[in-house]
């Protein structure tokens, strides 16, 4: 297994975004908290989506689709882990 490069595939939304999941687990901002379990003393954030390791059924690690949660603490690193740099659209005139 490995992650593939940016548009190795076409892409598969109308917006024309490329890779938007399953490449690799991306950080988020939110902290993680597991409403099945006790709250965790360790700070966890979440990250979302799937990684290479996984599969779209879940017969390998876990399900990848865009609403698979997971935590993990902010220490922690791997291949398979990574976050998503983004920024804002500029507004056009008529949204002014």
């Amino acid at each position: 297994f490995q992650t593939n490069v940016v548009d190795a595939f076409q892409p598969q939304n109308k917006y024309g975004m490329y890779d938007m999941l399953g490449n690799a687990w991306e950080w988020v901002s939110s902290e993680f908290r597991d409403p099945s379990s006790p709250p965790s003393k360790e700070e966890r954030y979440v990250l979302r989506g799937g990684s290479y390791l996984d599969s779209v059924d879940g017969k390998f690690n876990h399900r990848v689709r865009v609403t698979t949660r997971m935590g993990n603490t902010p220490d922690s690193g791997s291949d398979n882990m990574t976050f998503r740099c983004a920024k804002d659209k500029p507004k056009t005139k008529t949204e002014l």
